[in-house]
């Protein structure tokens, strides 16, 4: 009975063997079959690229080929890791694969190709003029929609995601003086500046979507007057899971123990970004706040790094 037992065991280890190797195979297949389809589109657009000199549409073939080659390098990660069995960990945030949205997105994706298929042979027509500049602007911009979808894409169907850090939309700028020397710090970059976020709002324009909303800052644990600080704006989910960042810079002086705000503070809004769609739809009672500090220039012209 023993013996009997041992070798059913044996069996059923085999085939457990067997079917995650399978699966693995066909991750590896189905992963190179898009890489492949990723990399012939960063060549074409790096073709097109190169036979302008300028433009709105070389901007936007810019903004498509460095979307392309972040799917290209995040697809190889993950065939590198699987390639060779070790533990898939990212400094992205992964998330379930949903086979169903990828099935749609799939869908949405093969609709604009043949409108681009369809826009390229109207193109073709014209030699030059307004109506075929506006057929390639319109061209380059559904390219750039594939692109972003198909990062959507490759989060639904393998889970793979990543969080991009945005640049702040405001409405004030201001100029330094070079700094001396920094010192380093022995502070943690937390908590240094404790952010208090207030009337987030969403607003439409004419050629761009804006979310914007305003910050007081708690200065308490600040060392000395600033001139200008550095860091990253996290906003997280009420377990702490960092959901949307932002890079921003403080240009006011700042003075310990004396709370500082800013109105108007922003960035433009993607309907394609997740990150994008949960600023949007999360009220500010579901949120969590956080400023990581990466450099202060003090008033007295002495800088921190952290």
């Amino acid at each position: 009975m023993k013996r009997l037992l041992t070798v059913v065991t044996i069996i059923v280890t085999f085939l457990s063997v067997n079917s995650a190797a399978s699966t693995v195979s066909q991750s590896l297949e189905s992963l190179r079959v898009e890489q492949t389809q990723i990399n012939q589109a960063i060549n074409l657009a790096k073709e097109e690229d190169s036979k302008l000199s300028g433009g709105l549409i070389k901007a936007l073939i810019g903004a498509r080929l460095e979307l392309l080659q972040i799917n290209s390098a995040l697809i190889q990660q993950r065939i590198n890791a699987l390639e060779s069995g070790a533990k898939i960990k990212l400094i992205l945030h992964e998330t379930k694969p949903d086979l169903e949205r990828a099935r749609n997105l799939k869908s949405e994706m093969d609709a604009i190709k043949s409108e681009i298929k369809s826009k390229e042979d109207e193109i073709a027509k014209y030699s030059g003029g307004l109506i075929k500049v506006t057929l390639m602007s319109a061209v380059a911009t559904m390219n750039n929609t594939l692109a972003m979808l198909q990062t959507e894409y490759l989060k639904a169907k393998y889970g793979i995601y990543w969080l991009p850090v945005v640049n702040e939309k405001s409405h004030t700028t201001a100029s330094l003086q070079p700094p001396k020397e920094p010192e380093k710090s022995g502070t943690s970059e937390e908590g240094v500046l404790v952010p208090m976020i207030t009337n987030k709002r969403y607003e439409k324009y004419k050629y761009d979507d804006n979310i914007w909303f305003d910050i007081t800052w708690n200065t308490d644990k600040l060392k000395k007057p600033t001139r200008a600080v550095k860091g990253v704006l996290i906003f997280a989910d009420l377990f702490g899971e960092p959901k949307f960042m932002i890079n921003k810079t403080i240009n006011d002086p700042l003075t310990p123990g004396k709370s500082h705000k800013e109105d108007g503070i922003g960035f433009e809004y993607n309907q394609f970004t997740d990150s994008h769609k949960w600023m949007r739809s999360s009220d500010l009672k579901d949120m969590t706040f956080q400023y990581k500090v990466t450099s202060i220039i003090y008033a007295d012209g002495t800088t921190e790094q952290f």
